[in-house]
This record gives structure tokens, sequence and C-alpha cells, in this order.
């Protein structure tokens, strides 16, 4: 007889599976509904199972993989609400099995997922400090893995995410000093891995992120100059990859992004007085990128409040006429918005009023051409005599 209900139960376990591989097919089709259906199917029999044998941690296991799934397809519907119950659902379960075995690794790293699963939607949904405790929950999971197999660097890598993840939610509060300590933890433990395995490009990748995490904070922070050292580390790397693979279009948009990130601080550095910095910034930027014509702009800025007066004008009327430099702006629609700013905080230089004046005499120029060449022709009549 017992027999026959192990024989029974490994029947109706069968068809949760099916069921399961089912919903992921759906899933991978974009048919959530008819996916969800299979996922609560199956979900149902593992419920019954669970409880008819609670002690089987295979039948607890594949509950916790069941509300994983359909968390994870409301999620995707937008029911955020319904979605974090079915994490905790699983969550329960997962904590219950890792506490039982401290040395099974996959309930070990179960529960790490879990907990990071429900610190990502809760940071979704703006809940700070929730989304902290269940990030943290989830890194002293993730580095007890990591400390008992240091030879692991998928292991190291996971922590390093959290310690960004971390970062992210700090950062989100307006605790800057903290996000900073999180995010150089990161960094430290991706540094370690890249110099293990300079080849692998991910983890250069990721690597480049953590620079570019921290170099936010610190400009955050007021603290310009070390903003640009860590964007230049980021640079470095970025500008690597893109040769690496030039048809890599991902690599190609992120060396872009960081290009804007730094221009952006070559920016914020003219406006904080610092125009040597924001001249080693411009530079920095323009030498990756000497096609990007918006990024002379802080260039120009930089020579000017530098007495570089000549360099400065030069290249401010060297792009004129120049179309769609930022979106669709042009190059002096881009200049202007810029001296008006500038202006606004207290830095002014007779060149602006210069170059002002002479977009506007250019301006009256071209449009005067405009009505010439639109304007009909005369008639011209001959009198006899």
């Amino acid at each position: 007889r017992r027999s026959r209900q192990r024989h029974v139960a490994d029947w109706q376990r069968n068809v949760t599976v099916a069921d399961e591989r089912i919903g992921v097919v759906l899933e991978a089709q974009g048919k959530l509904d008819e996916a969800l259906k299979f996922y609560q199917d199956g979900l149902a029999i593992r419920d019954r199972l669970a409880k008819a044998d609670p002690s089987n941690s295979g039948w607890q296991s594949d509950l916790a993989m069941g509300y994983a799934r359909i968390g994870r397809i409301l999620e995707t519907q937008g029911d955020l609400a319904s979605a974090l119950q079915s994490y905790q659902d699983c969550l329960v379960i997962r904590e219950r099995l890792a506490k039982s075995d401290l040395t099974n690794i996959v309930w070990q790293n179960d529960l790490s997922i879990s907990y990071e699963t429900i610190g990502d939607l809760l940071k979704e949904q703006s809940r700070f400090e929730e989304a902290l405790v269940s990030y943290r929950a989830s890194l002293a999971a993730a580095d007890r893995l990591a400390t008992t197999d240091p030879a692991n660097a998928d292991r190291q890598r996971d922590v390093s995410i959290l310690y960004n993840k971390i970062g992210d939610v700090l950062k989100a509060e307006g605790n800057f000093a903290e996000a900073l300590k999180s995010y150089q933890a990161g960094l430290t433990i991706r540094d370690r891995l890249t110099k293990l395995d300079p080849s692998h490009v991910d983890w250069q990748s990721v690597l480049a992120t953590s620079y570019e995490r921290i170099a936010d904070v610190l400009k955050e922070q007021g603290n310009l100059s070390e903003a640009l050292a860590s964007y230049n580390e980021s640079l470095t790397i970025r500008r690597r990859l893109a040769e690496v693979e030039p048809g890599d279009a991902d690599r190609q948009d992120d060396l872009q992004f960081v290009l804007g990130r730094l221009s952006g601080l070559a920016y914020q550095l003219v406006l904080a007085r610092d125009f040597a910095t924001a001249l080693e910034a411009a530079d920095r930027a323009t030498s990756l990128a000497s096609d990007k014509i918006w990024l002379y702009a802080n260039r120009a800025h930089a020579l000017m409040f530098l007495g570089r007066t000549d360099e400065a004008r030069a290249l401010y009327l060297q792009y004129r006429g120049r179309q769609n430099v930022i979106d669709d702006k042009t190059w002096e629609t881009v200049v202007l918005e810029d001296f008006a700013e500038l202006g606004g905080k207290g830095l002014t230089d007779p060149l602006m009023d210069e170059i002002e004046k002479g977009f506007a005499q250019e301006d009256t120029e071209s449009d005067a051409v405009v009505a010439r060449k639109q304007s009909p022709p005369v008639a011209h009549t001959t009198v006899g005599p």
C-alpha cells in the first residue's frame, strides 16, 4: 500500500513537471495568462504533496519553486502585491530548508536568491528600508557561500552584485556615504576577479560599472576631482572593450554612456569654477570621441574661463550651423543655453556677448538669404516711345 502511495505521488509530481515545462514555453512566448494557469495547476498539486509529507524536502523545494515562478509572472503583469506575496511564500519554505541543513549549498543559494528577488521588487516600489533588509539578508547568505568556496568566482561575483544593489538603495535614500562604502566593497571584489582573469570581458564590464556608480556618488557629494578619476577608470575599460568588440552595439552604447557622464561632469566642474579640471575632463572625452560635437562645448567653456580666449572663440565658431548636435538642437542652441545657465550662476565673460551677437547676426543674414530666395522675381515693364 505504501509503495502504491509512493507511485501515485511520483505520478502527480510528473504532472507538475509537465505543467511547469509547458508554462515555461508559454512564458517565453509571452502568453503570460496561459503560463500562469499551468504554473498554478502545478502549484496546487505540489501543495497537496508537500502537506501530505512535510518531511519530504524535495516536495518542499518544488513547492517553493512553484511560488517563485508564479511570482515572476505576476510581477511581469504588474500585479506587484500578489507577486510579493508569492515570493514571500517561497521564502518561508526556503528559510526552513536552509535552516535544516546549513551545508546544503543549493538551499543556501536558493535562500539568497529569494531575498534578492524580494529586495528587487520592494526597491521597484520605492520601499527602500524593506528592500535594504532583504538585500542584506541575501548578502549574508551569499557571503557565507563565497567564504566556504573562495575559489568560486561566480560566488564572489554574486556578492559584488548585492553590494551594488545595496548601494543603489542607499543612494536613492540620499545616504551617499554608506552607498559609497557599499559600492567600494563591490569594486574590491570585482577588481580582484578581473586581475585573476583579465581576458574575461564580462568581469571587465561589471568592474567599469562599479567605477561609474562610485563616480556618480562622488559627484553627488561634490567631490568632483575624485569623481573624474573614477570615470576615467571606467572610460579606460569601456574604450578597450569597444575596440575589442567593435561590432557589439552594447559595448559601443556603454562607451557613449560614460562619455556622456564625463561630459556632464566637465560642465559641473565649470559651474564649480574648477576650470582646469573641467578642461581635463573635456579633453579626455573629446580624445576618445572626436566626432561627438556636443563634447566640445564644455571644452570651449573651460578655455574661455581660463583666459584662453582665442582658443575658445575658435572652438565656438568652428561648429556654427551644425544641426542635431544634441537631439534636434543646433550647435548655436546648445552653446546659448549653456551661456544662459552660466550667466545665471554668475559666470560671465566678454566673449559670451561676442559669440551671442555673432550667432544672432549670422541668423539674421541667413534669414535674409532665405527670404530673397523665396521672393518672386520682380516683373520689369518696358515703356514704349
